[in-house]
């Protein structure tokens, strides 16, 4: 898994062992459910390479792993994904699940 530091200037990637090499910071943020917006608004804010849009091996983009905590979705951190790239709702990954699927 490819873990993230936190500094004052913002986000810096740190160690990059990884449970899918085409993951981005962006996906590492979603998947261990980071409840802070700054981390993912300062990911987003830099996001020149349209991570938010990126899919890994298994044809998920961040928004499939925001979805995936059984507890509950930080719905600022959902908004937000949606606002920079609406269509994510409608991806499918290589198992044709959509977000919404991969939330139930």
């Amino acid at each position: 898994m490819r873990v993230c530091k936190l500094t004052s200037q913002g986000y810096v990637a740190a160690e990059f062992t990884s449970i899918d090499p085409l993951n981005t910071p962006l996906h590492i943020a979603c998947l261990t459910h980071y409840p802070t917006r700054f981390i993912l608004d300062h990911l987003l804010k830099s996001d020149t390479d349209l991570a938010v849009a990126t899919e890994n091996s298994s044809g998920e983009l961040p928004i499939h792993y925001a979805v995936m905590d059984k507890k509950s979705v930080d719905p600022d951190i959902f908004e937000a994904l949606i606002e920079k790239f609406p269509e994510s709702v409608n991806h499918k990954n290589i198992d044709d699940s959509l977000p919404i699927h991969v939330a139930c």
